[in-house]
This record gives structure tokens, sequence and C-alpha cells, in this order.
């Protein structure tokens, strides 16, 4: 299975206060809204996964999900 979401990263705060969405217009707006200067532009992130317990312990896995999705 594959979910894809939208990630502007926070520039210079910890990265679990970057924008997720889950479209590109809705990322686009929130950092609009928010300030370009505090994030990066979205990059689509489409991770792979078996089954929900497979997703849930890539996200809680040390380092998490990064923007590549791994």
């Amino acid at each position: 299975m594959k979910l894809t979401y939208w990630v502007c990263a926070a520039k210079d705060d910890d990265r679990c206060y970057s924008i997720r969405t889950t479209t590109r217009k809705a990322a686009i707006a929130e950092r609009d809204l928010l300030g370009h200067e505090y994030f990066e532009p979205p990059v689509k992130v489409i991770v792979t996964y078996k089954s929900a317990f497979d997703l849930l312990y890539k996200c809680q896995s040390e380092g998490g999900l990064d923007e590549s999705g791994e």
C-alpha cells in the first residue's frame, strides 16, 4: 500500500513542526499563511507499507519517516 502526502520542511525548527498535508494545494496555502521564510517549498512524499502496523512501526522507528518516505 502507499500513503502520499506533501511536506514543507521547517527551516529553523525541529521537523515535527513541518507542514504536512494531503494535497500540494493545501501545503502551499498553509505555507502562505504561516510564512515562506519559515518553511521550504512543498515536497511530495510516498510511503510504501505492508500493513497498518508496518506503517506505525516506520513512523515510530528512530528517525521516523523522512521526506524520502523511507
